[in-house]
């Protein structure tokens, strides 16, 4: 459904299915693809969490080459 969608509004998509470590592969692939901008969503755990567990958000945000947008 969101293929259809962002395609009848012109918007280029390509569906992947990638296994590892989620924050890596994103980063991987946007470098890949020389990607402008990484648009990724929160949960929005509080510090603690985030600290304990990490945060692919975050991740990527530190690390990646190009922005990154979280939305949350």
């Amino acid at each position: 459904m969101v293929e259809k969608s962002a395609r009848e509004v012109g918007v280029a998509l390509e569906s992947l299915v990638i296994y590892g470590d989620p924050a890596e592969e994103l980063i991987h692939i946007a470098r890949e693809k020389s990607c402008d901008v990484i648009v990724i969503g929160s949960s929005g755990k509080g510090a603690v969490k985030r600290t304990l567990l990490g945060s692919v958000s975050t991740k990527v945000a530190l690390q990646a080459q190009c922005s990154v947008y979280i939305v949350r």
